[in-house]
Parts: C-alpha cells; structure tokens; sequence
C-alpha cells in the first residue's frame, strides 16, 4: 500500500513562498520567482512544445512517477516521486516557458511531503532529470 501525499497544492512559481526545511530543490529561470531559487534554469534552444514533448518522454519513463494533475494551458505538470525502498511520496511540479518561438525553459519544484531531511535526493532527482532532459534536448529528441 503506497503513503498517502495528502493534497497536491497547485504551484504559482511567481508568488511560490518556499518552507525553511532543506528538503526541497527549485529550479527556475531567472525573474519567475519572488523566493529563493537553488539554481537557474537553461535557456534551450527550442520552441516550448519540444520541450514539454521531451519532457513527457522523460517523465514516461521515471520509475514510481506518478502523474498527478496536468494544467495543460499553463503548461504546467505535478508528479508524486516515490522513493525505490519505502515508498515515501515527493511531489514534483514542472512547468514549460516560452521565451522567443525558438527558445524556451522549465521550471522544476521537487520537495518532500514527510519529513525535514531528504538527504539531498530531490535535488539529485531535479539535477539527474535537466541532465537526461539537456541530453534529450542536444540530441534533437
């Protein structure tokens, strides 16, 4: 039996206020945020839908990735991340940005639902995914 995740609260990047504990990672091109941000996001050199295309091919085959809700005018997608031993639910929000019709970027919200310390594992998520996805992106997929 899976760990319930509670409610999916819907993300606005731009008035996102992040909570103190450190198990949470955000990743966001430059201005989108008010708060803080880990890191920022690559610009791509490929209009919008390419990248929510590539993405989607990518997050198909995530293992114990679960979509949640898909708010397709906006561009924007929530997942529950399961963790490979017990389960534990994270919840990842990603969200689609068109810069120019030739550029485009993401924005990637993962944080755990229990716990203060998830020993740096959305992070790792958030990193190992804009790798696989920049990839994906070079490549031409």
């Amino acid at each position: 039996m899976a760990i319930p995740t509670g409610p999916v609260p819907t993300i606005d990047f731009a008035t996102l206020v992040r909570t103190a504990r450190p198990n949470q990672y955000l990743l966001a091109p430059a201005g989108l945020c008010t708060t803080t941000v880990d890191a920022e996001s690559p610009v791509f050199p490929r209009p919008v839908t390419a990248l929510e295309a590539a993405w989607q091919r990518i997050a198909a085959a995530e293992p114990r990735l679960e979509p949640v809700r898909a708010e397709v005018a906006l561009r924007q997608y929530d997942y529950v991340a399961r963790s490979a031993v017990l389960g534990f639910p994270d919840l990842v929000t990603v969200r689609f940005l068109a810069q120019a019709p030739d550029r485009s970027t993401l924005a990637v919200y993962s944080r755990s639902v229990f716990g203060r310390w998830d020993i740096g594992a959305n992070r790792r998520r958030v990193r190992r995914w804009l790798a696989a996805f920049s990839s994906s992106i070079r490549d031409g997929a």
